[in-house]
């Protein structure tokens, strides 16, 4: 009896605490925008607006897309992300004072950010404040269109042997997946650029560093939602964002690289390059026709291993699997659009004539491409500091491939194409098959 007693007075206890939970949330937490007077989005208990997200039924792009495209009549509206009020800004006026005049006030993403956990989220991407702004002022001068241009030539060898590796199958008229072997290619020129290797995953889809990259994308739903909503959860229990594993390989690649080059006196015109003159000293040589900026400010200093090490994984990360969706969206509307596709190829034969091979300035000049790339699915990318790298990147793959084939669509391939509902990058729910030919 006494043992019965105990039982409904907990379950009494229970039901008491969840009871006053869900008042709390509902009267107080979610009450923040009803009081200022602003239109928001109604919540539910406790996730706010992340059922569809928490139920896996969209993607986390989609579910803001799902927001605006309903209530973009509003200038701006609330939400909320578990208990974390969110104002998601409709208005383009609003847009631009945001990102420009007031952007003093709003250069934080509230992203996850702890270096002694992770030490990978040291990156430009997720630093807070003034972190964020002495870093910026370094890392600023490493994305000119010059700087790009030293890096060039990596792109162009790579996306050589991209197209050279496709070759037996557009003579077999094979179905490929287009975002994996492209994928491939911006795996090596990026892990060229940012950490000094020849990862060789072109013709080695299954070595380790493809296996690592994969990896990094495999991240535990509930603590990119966490990282993104909820940081300062994950700063509590000390959870990092990045596995472990992970961690551990991409910071011994870049130091046994930076140590390498140090003790070899090698210079290489790359992205590690610039870090390393970073770490050096607190600018990086300029262009040719850009004056060297010394003393840019008495509170930047050297980067220290693990920054450099973090900015590097970071521009890889933002690179390789960004500027494979680009492409394969590309490559997935010029197959349903020859006339278009016949278009894009003439622009490339008579640009490539015109310069007689590629060249960054010559791939500067397709416009028409430029358009195709800046196409329907341009609302879903992770656009960064270093998206201009990763612009080139795709439009040089692009290049190289449509330059020497013909792509159709397979039949395996749907239209209009499902995606997938998990993870925070906008990925065909069975793929992008492809058929290739060669040119006639």
């Amino acid at each position: 009896f006494r043992f019965t007693m105990v039982l409904v007075e907990l379950i009494g206890v229970f039901i008491f605490a969840l009871s006053s939970l869900y008042i709390y949330y509902k009267f107080v937490i979610f009450n923040f925008w009803h009081k200022r007077g602003v239109f928001y989005v109604k919540p539910s208990v406790p996730v706010g607006n992340l059922t569809a997200l928490v139920t896996g039924k969209v993607q986390i792009g989609e579910l803001f897309q799902n927001a605006y495209l309903k209530y973009k009549d509003h200038r701006a509206f609330g939400m909320y992300t578990l208990f974390k009020p969110n104002l998601v800004i409709a208005d383009p006026d609003l847009i631009r004072t945001v990102l420009t005049k007031e952007f003093g006030s709003f250069h934080d993403r509230g992203m996850y950010f702890n270096e002694k956990v992770d030490p990978l989220s040291g990156n430009l991407f997720f630093m807070p404040g003034k972190q964020w702004r002495n870093l910026r002022v370094k890392l600023t001068p490493t994305f000119t269109s010059g700087k790009i241009k030293q890096m060039f030539p990596i792109m162009k060898e790579y996306s050589e042997k991209f197209a050279k590796y496709l070759k037996s199958e557009a003579q077999m008229r094979n179905s490929i997946e287009i975002k994996d072997i492209f994928a491939r290619y911006t795996t090596d020129v990026i892990m060229s650029t940012a950490f000094g290797i020849e990862s060789n995953c072109i013709e080695d889809p299954n070595n380790k560093y493809r296996n690592y990259q994969k990896k990094i994308l495999e991240i535990n739903p509930i603590w990119v939602a966490l990282s993104a909503f909820v940081p300062k959860i994950m700063d509590f229990f000390s959870i990092p964002l990045t596995d472990r594993h992970v961690i551990s390989f991409y910071t011994n690649l870049f130091r046994d690289t930076v140590e390498y080059r140090q003790t070899h006196n090698i210079v290489r015109y790359d992205f590690v390059n610039l870090l390393m003159q970073l770490m050096k000293r607190d600018y990086v040589d300029p262009d040719d026709d850009e004056k060297i900026i010394t003393n840019v400010s008495s509170t930047v200093n050297k980067l220290t291993m693990t920054e450099a090490t973090a900015q590097s994984y970071v521009f890889f990360v933002a690179g390789f699997e960004t500027s494979a969706t680009t492409a394969t969206y590309a490559l997935y509307e010029l197959a349903q659009h020859q006339a278009i596709q016949d278009k894009v190829r003439k622009e490339i034969d008579e640009i490539l004539k015109k310069h007689g091979e590629l060249t960054y300035d010559a791939v500067s000049e397709m416009t028409y491409l430029h358009k195709v790339i800046y196409g329907k699915y341009i609302w879903q990318h992770i656009l960064s500091h270093c998206s201009r790298f990763g612009y080139i990147q795709t439009k040089v793959g692009l290049v190289s491939l449509l330059s020497r084939y013909i792509f159709k669509l397979h039949s395996q391939t749907p239209v209009p194409l499902t995606f997938s509902e998990k993870g925070f990058i906008l990925t065909a729910k069975s793929g992008v098959h492809l058929i290739i030919e060669p040119r006639k």
